[in-house]
């Protein structure tokens, strides 16, 4: 068995109604780090993103940001599609929508 981190950024803006751009704002931060890390494509997160990202959103516990995933043995691949999966279910709703 193996442990994922994995960042729920996205998650916390869907939460507060908020957009990446808003987020940009109130950190700071450079348009496509925020976007990098909301897409989930980064192996390395920096301590101070975090902290920016935490102080901007008013979040106290980091399990808001962080989850950490258990994945079986060979189970990666169908893990990481139900993960996406369920990351996107609400692009994929308002797509179907249209």
């Amino acid at each position: 068995m193996k442990i994922e981190a994995r960042i729920r950024i996205k998650e916390a803006l869907e939460k507060r109604s908020m957009l990446q751009k808003d987020l940009v704002e109130l950190t700071g931060m450079r348009p496509n780090a925020i976007s990098s890390l909301a897409r989930g494509n980064n192996e390395r997160v920096s301590l101070d993103h975090l902290s920016k990202i935490a102080s901007a959103l008013n979040i106290e516990d980091m399990n808001e940001l962080i989850e950490l995933v258990k994945i079986e043995d060979g189970k990666e691949f169908e893990d990481a599609f139900n993960y996406g999966s369920e990351k996107y279910k609400n692009s994929f709703e308002r797509l179907k929508d249209k």
